[in-house]
């Protein structure tokens, strides 16, 4: 058997007759040949069949994990960063032309060099971080768009976290024992801390100054 007319890339192994044949071997980028396929005997004779092969193009692919980044609770004035990845299951390389965060603050992508990223295909792979540091207590969302040459050209994924911060309430904020003989100890007034916040809080010292006075804390 031999190939007639045939592109340099096809060879008899490379084409599969049977009805829907197709080209398992080629180059990238839709185009279509008009071949021939010719057949010899021991004896010499010969027979020729001509056939039409389309080689389709294979788009680049991609898939992102996780789905959506979610940080929970995360204490103001501190940095989580969560790993996401991007894989790209198809033959073809694929281009990540920018990743960005856009919506509330406290989010920033990490990790990555200058762009444009070439993800070779195949299961090819591409890690970043996401950070969050909250100024404020309270939840923020925002999302992560990712521009590449895959369809569809953009992949979106929710963003999502709660800043949380203790906050002290000090009750009450002043105290009045008015008029104490000299000599003698004044009944003890009471103070109350409490946490309105949405974070633990760490007392790690109480003090008091000024003569006269006395100070309990069991």
């Amino acid at each position: 058997l031999e190939l007639v007319d045939a592109p340099s890339w096809a060879s008899v192994g490379s084409v599969r007759l049977a009805p829907g044949f197709d080209v398992v071997s080629g180059t990238q980028g839709a185009a279509s040949f008009l071949m021939a396929l010719r057949a010899r005997d021991t004896q010499g004779a010969s027979d020729q069949k001509s056939f039409s092969v389309t080689v389709a193009d294979v788009p680049p692919a991609i898939s992102v994990s996780p789905s959506a980044v979610v940080f929970g609770n995360v204490l103001v004035g501190t940095t989580v960063s969560l790993a996401l990845t991007i894989t790209n299951p198809s033959p073809a390389p694929l281009t990540v032309s920018n990743i960005a965060v856009s919506g509330e603050g406290g989010f920033a992508v990490a990790g990555l060099t200058a762009f444009p990223i070439t993800v070779a295909g195949n299961g090819g792979s591409l890690s970043f971080q996401v950070a969050f540091s909250p100024t404020a207590a309270g939840a923020v969302a925002a999302v992560l768009t990712i521009s590449h040459d895959a369809p569809g050209g953009t992949t979106s994924i929710a963003v999502s976290g709660t800043g949380v911060a203790p906050l002290l309430n000090v009750s009450p904020t002043n105290l009045n024992f008015g008029n104490i003989p000299l000599g003698t100890t004044s009944a003890p007034q009471s103070v109350t801390l409490r946490n309105d916040g949405s974070a633990p809080l760490t007392i790690a010292s109480i003090t008091l100054t000024g003569a006269g006075f006395s100070l309990n804390t069991s």
